[in-house]
């Protein structure tokens, strides 16, 4: 009784938009919200947002790990991410190392930066 009660809570925060689906192989997620985005021009200001900070550091920990960017659905949502890639990119993350990712959520003006394992 207890599991289904559990499982019922994640799926209405699920489909509340309070918290993403997470695949089994996610270690860690950070959250990023879309109003830190606006009118990104140097690499400085990237690297101090502490969504950002936290996950680079988390790879560094495990660099066999893919960074996930898992962006809400949509052009706007796929360029936001395509945009923080080529960032991370330029501040020495490896192209082979991100994966862009679309999530159907409720958050529209939110991105995940998650670190996972490979399959």
């Amino acid at each position: 009784m207890a599991i289904r009660k559990r499982f019922c809570f994640a799926l209405i925060l699920i489909f509340l938009g309070g918290v993403p689906p997470v695949s089994a192989h996610v270690r860690e997620r950070f959250s990023f919200p879309r109003s830190e985005w606006v009118g990104v021009r140097r690499a400085r200001r990237v690297i101090l947002w502490p969504a950002v900070r936290k996950a680079v550091a988390a790879w560094i920990e495990a660099p066999g790990d893919h960074l996930v960017l898992a962006y809400p659905v949509g052009p706007g949502g796929r360029l936001w991410a395509a945009q923080l890639a080529d960032w991370l990119v330029a501040l020495g993350i490896p192209r082979t190392h991100l994966v862009l990712r679309p999530r159907a959520t409720f958050h529209r003006n939110r991105l995940w930066i998650e670190l996972e394992a490979p399959p």
